[in-house]
């Protein structure tokens, strides 16, 4: 495979992009997101910073265009130029401070006072207001998109990254129809349930992310979920809180706002696939019966054979996009195909078959159980015992190596890919979803040359430190990434910076405790951990 164009556009600092009225000098990498990337620049003939990002899509230029004179002190960025190149489009943008997530950190018990939060969330919920006015949703308010001006401008808050963002109404102004099922799009904290239940989605999603934002900014002990990573377990703990008594507050609050959020099919998330659908190729045709999942890769669905019920199988199927050149299935039908005979008892799942329709690619694989977050999720204290933890892991390890010696990387490693076997091969582990690895070697079989700077890959909890810090990774980050697999799964502490979501924040925890003797302690704990081990 050659470089992914997606993640390699060639910025760095000192690349001058212009257009025609300005060339932008870029100074640093400030973020990204679903949109793309952020950096900050100044003008080649003057040192005034302000922020471009490339990669943006038309929902974000309508929404500035339309929201940004809604009041006085608008919280939506100015747009100060826009143009495209041959291998980006990028968006010239008021530059603003920090977020309220960073802001927040840096606050005694990393929330805000009282009157603060209450006083920024008013802020972040007008914003979205003006948003919803005009038709659209944002689908991802969390304390990371809203940001704190400059100047004169310190005191209003920004709502950022329209990235996910979708219009619901339709060009007669009326509400579009509902589509039967969505993807997941957000952050799993402040993901709203109708997010996680894979239901449209509508403006009372905004306000129940918005709240949940008000709650993690103001109250010490923030969101419960938050030391949750996995999806399934936030959503049941969401489920389970507003059956308590103790939040009736807050089950007055959401009732108030069950308005229908009825939407028209979008083209990126819904394929036409549900329950009954057959799909056919040369050598079958299959049934599907739901869904499972969805991931980097896009949607996986248990389908059965329609000649025979009984053969079961799990079918990937990847939308086809203009904008994208390289399908994410074909890296996973590369990798499946050299990979799955280096032993006996293979890790890697077989291809069954494969084929196209007109709007999306598919793959039919063998069948698996659970992922370890979902049978880790089920044991006593959530993790499993010391012998089975190690025992998994070295499995797990074994698929990271021979994934490796091909030449390839898998880039997010963590407990929820990585599956059981059924039948006889219930253990046997998998190792799944390559919807972002990336082959590191050239045709001559070298190591390719590390980019300058690389977007973010991963899961925040399991993701390396070079993976952070958006430089080139390797073998060796899969390494760093099964080892916090190894903690999460088998350790009851699990790891120190699962109660954090913000990347940065993760960051830091991540290098200090490096720094820290402790650590050696714990190292020393693994052996007399395994000795005590049923």
């Amino acid at each position: 495979m050659s470089d992914e164009e997606e993640d390699d556009l060639g910025i760095k600092p000192g690349t001058v992009i212009d257009s025609s009225k300005a060339k932008y000098v870029v100074i640093k990498l400030l973020g990204e997101g679903g949109f793309g990337a952020v950096f900050k620049y100044y003008l080649s003939t003057k040192q005034h910073a302000a922020a471009f990002m490339v990669e943006f899509d038309m929902n974000r230029i309508a929404i500035l265009k339309l929201v940004s004179q809604e009041r006085k002190l608008s919280h939506f960025t100015s747009i100060i130029d826009r143009g495209k190149k041959e291998t980006f489009f990028f968006l010239v943008m008021e530059l603003v401070g920090k977020s309220l997530a960073d802001l927040k950190h840096q606050r005694p018990g990393h929330v805000f006072s009282i009157s603060t939060g209450l006083g920024a969330s008013i802020q972040c919920l007008e914003a979205c207001e003006d948003l919803h006015k005009y038709g659209f949703i944002h689908r991802d308010l969390k304390p990371a998109n809203y940001a704190c001006g400059l100047g004169d401008k310190k005191r209003v808050i920004y709502i950022l990254d329209f990235g996910i963002a979708r219009r619901i109404l339709n060009d007669k102004g009326e509400l579009k129809t509902p589509r039967m099922t969505v993807k997941f799009k957000g952050t799993i904290p402040f993901a709203s349930i109708s997010c996680h239940r894979n239901t449209e989605m509508g403006p009372k999603d905004d306000c129940e992310s918005w709240f949940y934002l008000l709650i993690d900014i103001t109250f010490p002990q923030g969101l419960l979920w938050k030391a949750l990573c996995e999806k399934n377990e936030v959503l049941r703990m969401k489920e389970e809180i507003r059956k308590e008594k103790r939040v009736s507050i807050l089950s007055n609050f959401f009732s108030s706002a069950l308005a229908s959020s009825a939407m028209s099919d979008e083209e990126e998330d819904d394929l036409g696939i549900k329950p009954g659908t057959v799909i056919d190729s040369s050598k079958a045709n299959y049934v599907v019966i739901k869904l499972l999942g969805e991931g980097g890769f896009g949607a996986v669905f248990k389908v059965h054979d329609q000649k025979d019920p009984t053969k079961l199988f799990a079918m990937k199927v990847e939308k086809k996009l203009e904008t994208r050149k390289h399908s994410k299935l074909k890296m996973e039908i590369a990798i499946l195909k050299l990979v799955s005979q280096e032993r006996k008892l293979s890790h890697f799942t077989s291809i069954v078959d494969r084929g196209k329709k007109e709007t999306y690619f598919f793959l039919v694989m063998e069948l698996v159980g659970k992922s370890l977050a979902d049978l880790k999720h089920t044991r006593p204290g959530r993790v499993f015992s010391i012998s089975t933890g190690l025992g998994a892991s070295i499995q797990c390890l074994e698929a990271c190596e021979d994934l490796h010696k091909y030449g390839f990387i898998h880039r997010d490693l963590k407990p929820a890919n990585y599956a059981c076997g059924l039948g006889e091969k219930k253990r046997v582990i998998y190792i799944l979803d390559f919807g972002i690895a990336r082959k590191i070697l050239n045709d001559k079989g070298e190591l390719k040359t590390p980019r300058m700077t690389v977007k973010f890959k991963g899961t925040i909890p399991f993701a390396s430190i070079s993976c952070h810090r958006n430089t080139e990774m390797g073998p060796k980050d899969d390494c760093e990434s099964w080892f916090y697999l190894l903690i999460d799964i088998t350790f009851p502490q699990g790891l120190l910076w699962k109660a954090l979501s913000e990347k940065n924040e993760v960051l830091r925890m991540k290098e200090e405790i490096r720094k820290e003797k402790r650590v050696s302690i714990d190292m020393h704990r693994i052996p007399s951990a395994i000795r005590k081990s049923p």
